[in-house]
């Protein structure tokens, strides 16, 4: 077993003992980030454990659209493993199980398809898809008895028909009273099927102690709260752009999550931090983050660049309170004015590794590209890149690769990533996302490097 596959089972393994727990939280994405962090492994080790996340969601994801739902299942139920609170992944595989029922008719199927549906409303109620898609096997459900008790009333009303005229009223009499006993017995019988339809089956995820379920109305609307940036001297030049946020209820603990970005206008950035609180009805701070967006580097970030901006909080025990809003301020920013004109990055081909798909398209550019010695033997490599999105869709979630090669042009190192994820606002249309990294290469000199190749293996 190599070291990776010991990160990952270590993880997991962590993850189900919380989950056996008699009272188990539901844990968001910064909640399982600061498990492995206090497992004693590291940001690196981390980034590992959401990439190979992200890659099960977006296989499993791909081959529900081309609707191989078993390998949708494999790959989801990993993503699962990963991450058992992901809704978007539960409801994949409550879809991808009910294609399969309606495609080999096994109640096995049906039964996991109303199972995961119901865990993913369970941990967002206005999870729409989902709601639906229990409904659907519901409807499915009572008109399948409805047709075979159809039948049979029309077989009874034939075996009683008489051409003797002086019996037609009493015989119409009689289907009627039959009738009516008939389907007062069907409507108890679907009071009763009804309940027994919520209860969850039989199931290794039993141990989640899930609530009962409630559908709530179509109508129901996110919670809104309002979004203020704070506007002084330091945030002169940052043009908040709120791309969504909502307050998530789960009766006994809630999440408030917002992404968007901030807009460089006429500045040069370096470094920046801002402080997010979310206030009460009465005006009191419930909770306070610092997000670093910027960090000092080589590359100055210009006027025109977005930065991805992100927020997330999460309170267990907790009912979910009425917020004021949620407030942004900048924390610490090292930031100068400017009006200058740069010269055109150099545009860098791409490699296309999947089909592209209809409507996406991606132009990329080389803002920066810098290579140094490393103190062994190796090579630093500082690439910032500037990555348009020319398609006809906004882009979730982007994954790349680069490529290293020698002066022989025998391949050195390949190092894959995400650009962005459904973390994050995304990269639309016309917009142009800056990625700024420095890389290590081993094993390949300074005076040995020759080029380096950009792979695009997913967009969504």
């Amino acid at each position: 077993m190599d070291e990776k596959q010991q990160k990952l089972e270590q993880f997991i393994r962590q993850i189900l003992e919380i989950q056996n727990k008699e009272k188990s939280p539901i844990l968001k994405t910064n909640d399982l980030k600061n498990i492995v962090l206090e497992m004693g492994m590291t940001e690196s080790d981390w980034q590992l454990i959401s990439d190979t996340f992200n890659g099960h969601a977006l296989r499993g994801k791909g081959f529900l659209e081309y609707k191989n739902w078993e390998d949708a299942i494999k790959e989801f139920e990993q993503a699962h493993t990963l991450n058992p609170y992901n809704t978007d992944i539960l409801y994949g595989l409550a879809l991808a199980h009910k294609n399969l029922w309606h495609q080999t008719n096994m109640s096995s199927h049906k039964a996991s398809a109303e199972q995961y549906a119901k865990m993913c409303i369970n941990i967002n109620p206005q999870y729409k898809e989902a709601i639906a898609l229990i409904s659907e096997i519901k409807v499915a459900k009572n008109q399948s008895v409805n047709s075979n008790q159809a039948k049979q009333i029309n077989s009874n009303e034939t075996l009683q028909t008489t051409p003797v005229k002086n019996q037609k009223l009493v015989i119409i009499m009689v289907i009627s009273i039959f009738i009516a006993i008939f389907f007062i017995g069907i409507f108890f019988l679907l009071n009763q099927s009804s309940d027994a339809d919520l209860q969850e089956p039989s199931n290794s995820y039993s141990e989640l102690k899930e609530p009962e379920v409630t559908i709530p109305n179509e109508d129901i609307s996110e919670p809104q709260i309002p979004v203020i940036f704070v506007e002084n001297e330091q945030s002169k030049g940052l043009k908040f752009i709120l791309d969504k946020i909502q307050a998530d209820d789960y009766t006994t603990s809630y999440n408030v999550s917002a992404k968007g970005y901030f807009k460089l206008e006429n500045i040069e950035l370096n470094e920046l931090k801002i402080k997010a609180d979310l206030l009460n009805n009465e005006d009191k701070v419930v909770s306070t983050k610092i997000i670093e967006l910027a960090r000092e580097s080589n590359n100055t970030l210009r006027s025109g660049d977005l930065l991805p901006f992100e927020f997330s909080n999460y309170e267990e025990n907790s009912a979910l309170p009425q917020f004021k809003a949620l407030r942004l301020a900048v924390s610490y920013i090292v930031k100068q004015e400017s009006n200058f004109k740069y010269e055109a990055s150099k545009s860098k081909p791409i490699n296309w590794a999947i089909e592209k798909p209809t409507n996406f398209d991606i132009s990329i550019r080389e803002r920066l590209s810098s290579v140094s010695k490393q103190f062994s033997t190796g090579i630093f490599h500082q690439i910032v890149l500037e990555i348009e999105n020319t398609g006809n869709s906004n882009i979730k979630v982007l994954q790349i690769q680069i490529v290293w090669f020698d002066k022989k042009n025998k391949l050195a190192k390949t190092d894959e990533f995400y650009i962005t994820t459904d973390s994050y606002a995304p990269i639309k249309r016309g917009d142009i996302r800056i990625y700024d990294r420095m890389f290590g290469v081993d094993n390949l000199n300074l005076e040995n490097y020759k080029s380096y190749e950009i792979n695009i293996l997913a967009v969504n």
